[in-house]
């Protein structure tokens, strides 16, 4: 069954705090939802998303620069339930704009095939170009984020065609753009994103995923873990493998930190070039400095020497995590289920979990 964009919400605006996406008619079960966030101003990457439904949400993309402006991206792999009203909440800190989109085809579940942004300031924001794509047909979907406005955005022309998703011009809230398109044929391809601003040029965050439908399989395994890691305050952190993990396996990384504002990893990756996603958050009630997490890359592409893995902060922060290596992912390593709660008490850190399976 071919990957079809099915519907989309309407661009919502927000200042602070949350913001909510309700889809005209309820999706399907069996589909998967991709949401979008382009924010400016502060801590311009939004932390978290879920639904009135209890479906699950990963974040797929990660981008800001520095306190100028940002892009996020979730994905709701497939639909587990639905009802009316269908609506999503993303939890964001600066003025954002966001829409959501679902989409049909995705066998046993959406997932990430490549992923790539960037930063720059320009008149031309572009996302640069993905590794080479492993899956025959994916969905791709872009976006940039500025806090500049501008007369006209204009994307790149390319076929089959860029369908806008939402666009904003003035500072209302907001500048930038979303935009998605489905690929064919795609084994091998490297594709990229661009716009061109119509006024000026301006400081920009950019990115672009290319999603794939999955297939599930059995047989996980835990191989390894690392020693906890409690290296005080700093704006990095790194977890070292004393056995470099084997190509195929997938890495989950848990964390639990304290930094001012909330912040959480503004990047998380390795010494080999894989990508890390935000599959869990949970947020403390009493003290909303203290934020547990859960991150992970599906499935390592290459592994040569030491391997580490490395959390970046916009600020410095107390973090303690490890690392954990899975066999046995088939086509990678997705997201099955998600709980996460906060505590109030005194001494008690916010709880999260998250339920992984093969694709």
């Amino acid at each position: 069954m071919a990957l079809t964009r099915v519907q989309a919400t309407a661009r919502v605006d927000a200042t602070t705090g949350a913001l909510a996406l309700t889809f005209s008619t309820p999706p399907t079960v069996g589909n998967a939802i991709v949401v979008t966030v382009v924010g400016h101003n502060g801590n311009s990457i939004a932390t978290r998303c879920t639904d009135n439904q209890g479906n699950s949400y990963i974040r797929s993309l990660g981008r800001a620069n520095s306190s100028l402006s940002g892009v996020t991206q979730f994905l709701c792999p497939r639909v587990t339930a639905t009802g009316t009203p269908f609506t999503i909440t993303v939890t964001h800190h600066t003025w954002s704009i966001a829409n959501a989109i679902e989409i049909s085809g995705v066998g046993d579940g959406l997932t990430i095939d490549r992923v790539v942004s960037a930063i720059g300031t320009s008149i031309t924001p572009a996302s640069g170009s993905t590794g080479a794509l492993a899956s025959s047909e994916v969905i791709l979907v872009g976006a940039f984020g500025t806090q500049t406005g501008q007369s006209s955005i204009t994307v790149a022309s390319v076929t089959p065609a860029w369908t806008q998703e939402f666009e904003s011009l003035t500072t209302t809230y907001t500048v930038g753009e979303a935009d998605s398109r489905i690929l064919s044929s795609a084994t091998g391809l490297t594709p990229s994103i661009s716009w061109t601003l119509g006024s000026s040029s301006a400081a920009w965050a950019a990115g672009l995923v290319a999603y794939r439908a999955t297939t599930a399989q059995t047989g996980l395994a835990r191989v390894q873990a690392t020693a906890k890691l409690s290296s005080g305050v700093a704006a990095a952190h790194t977890l070292t493998f004393s056995t470099p993990p084997t190509v195929g396996n997938a890495i989950i990384i848990p964390v639990t930190t304290w930094a001012s504002g909330g912040q959480t990893p503004v990047k998380v990756e390795d010494n080999q070039g894989h990508t890390f996603f935000l599959a869990a958050v949970g947020i403390s009630t009493g003290d909303a400095a203290i934020r547990g997490q859960i991150y992970f890359c599906p499935k390592l592409r290459a592994v040569a020497g030491t391997y580490t893995v490395t959390l970046t902060y916009p600020v410095t922060a107390y973090s303690v995590c490890c690392g954990i290596e899975v066999s046995g992912v088939g086509e990678g390593l997705t997201v099955a289920a998600t709980k996460a709660a906060g505590s109030s008490s005194s001494g008690t850190a916010p709880a999260t979990a998250r339920s992984f399976g093969q694709k």
